[in-house]
């Protein structure tokens, strides 16, 4: 699932992707994609339901600018997992079933 821009398709937005998709390869291009994206912010994923390789499933929830920030899964054996990310993607806590019992 994505978050879906805020703003309107109009003539000026789909005149500037025509312009820049008739350009031919290279950085002149790329440039003008660039300023185009920034123009009109694509979509951002925010949620993700998925089976990695190791054969895990799990539920990813993302920051407003498609960072994964947390990760609920059942791993390949069964066990069940939470992990918090920080902003950089780094796994800063796992919650699993040998944290031991929650306090109430």
């Amino acid at each position: 699932m994505s978050d879906q821009p805020v703003y309107p398709i109009t003539p000026q937005m789909m005149d500037d992707y025509t312009r820049a998709k008739a350009m031919p390869n290279g950085s002149t291009r790329d440039t003008a994609f660039a300023a185009l994206a920034r123009k009109y912010p694509p979509a951002q994923q925010r949620l993700a339901l998925d089976r990695s390789p190791d054969n895990s499933v799990g539920l990813t929830l993302n920051d407003i600018a498609g960072h994964p920030r947390l990760k609920v899964l059942v791993t390949a054996d069964g066990s069940p997992q939470i992990k918090f990310l920080n902003a950089q993607g780094q796994v800063v806590r796992v919650l699993n079933e040998s944290n031991g019992p929650l306090k109430h």
